[in-house]
């Protein structure tokens, strides 16, 4: 008897941008692949937690069904998918990346509390990821203004983020995001993560006891929000994939990080060479002639 498939569903606030992110982890791990169900809820969390709080036994896929149903009636600029076939029964897993959106008018920080704590397991209600400020948090990244001060941008006020992160980035292209590309983004995502929980020491049981959606959004609320109206730029990505993947693949991040530091005058790219023999030669052993998509999909073996 055939082991029935099941699928990973994706629940976004956008369209466009999200659905790039989605296409370039297909890519580029392999567990991924013909796995993922995408759907876009086209508004913000806060819209969804109004929402729910009117049905608190919503189905959310037979909900994100109905609206793509409508998308594909009334408006153009969608792409048109064919829903007919997704069924609640054959999603066994479900993550919700939204933005925190503190500048738009429905806005409150105690209703991301409340979503907080109703998607916080992705086998039932769904697990509830949230980008700081918006999904475009993902590319915020120069190599040469690695300085946590460059990565605090306004939180109640409108800003233009999108065209501020294009002028501050060196991946503008989402759909080119290579796994170094991943690696060296997760790696300076923890980074910045571990300032604002002020965690000094890390391992994968401190991460998996100290580090979650929750703990990170009461502090942002706690040091930024609420002080400055401020929040640190985080992406809800790097924590996913970090998560779902499990300790291998939390290990292999932080021996980037430290084997960053030792490489000071080397390029991004030379160091990612010179680490992944290192890593792999440490842990795998399993020679010199190797990139880094083998130690990446090495750590994918166990979710397949």
């Amino acid at each position: 008897m055939n082991k029935k498939k099941e699928y990973i569903a994706i629940i976004s606030e956008g369209e466009k941008t999200e659905k790039q992110i989605i296409n370039n982890l297909e890519n580029n791990f392999t567990t991924f692949s013909n796995k993922i169900i995408f759907l876009s809820y086209k508004a913000n969390i806060y819209n969804l937690f109004r929402e729910i709080e009117e049905d608190e036994d919503i189905d959310i896929i037979s909900l994100l069904k109905e609206k793509q149903i409508k998308a594909n009636k009334i408006r153009n600029d969608v792409e048109n998918i064919d829903v007919s076939n997704i069924n609640s029964d054959d999603i066994s897993q479900i993550y919700l990346f939204f933005d925190y959106d503190g500048h738009t008018e429905n806005a409150s920080d105690e209703e991301i509390v409340k979503m907080l704590n109703k998607f916080d397991n992705e086998t039932e209600n769904g697990k509830l990821y949230i980008s700081y400020p918006m999904v475009e948090a993902l590319k915020h990244l120069k190599k040469d203004k690695l300085d946590i001060n460059n990565y605090l941008v306004e939180a109640k006020t409108r800003i233009n983020y999108k065209n501020f992160v294009s002028q501050n980035t060196d991946y503008e292209n989402l759909v080119n995001l290579t796994k170094g590309n991943w690696l060296f983004i997760i790696s300076e995502n923890l980074k910045r993560c571990l300032f604002l929980l002020e965690i000094t020491n890390i391992n994968y049981e401190i991460y998996s006891n100290m580090i979650n959606q929750e703990s990170i959004f009461n502090k942002q609320l706690d040091k930024y929000i609420s002080q400055e109206e401020k929040v640190l730029v985080l992406s809800a990505f790097p924590f996913f994939l970090i998560e779902y993947f499990g300790e291998e693949f939390f290990s292999l991040v932080v021996s980037w990080v430290v084997w960053h530091k030792k490489l000071p005058k080397k390029t991004t790219q030379e160091k990612i060479k010179i680490f992944v023999i290192f890593y792999i030669n440490r842990h795998f052993i399993i020679g010199l002639n190797v990139g880094l998509s083998v130690a990446l999909n090495k750590t994918e073996l166990n979710k397949n």
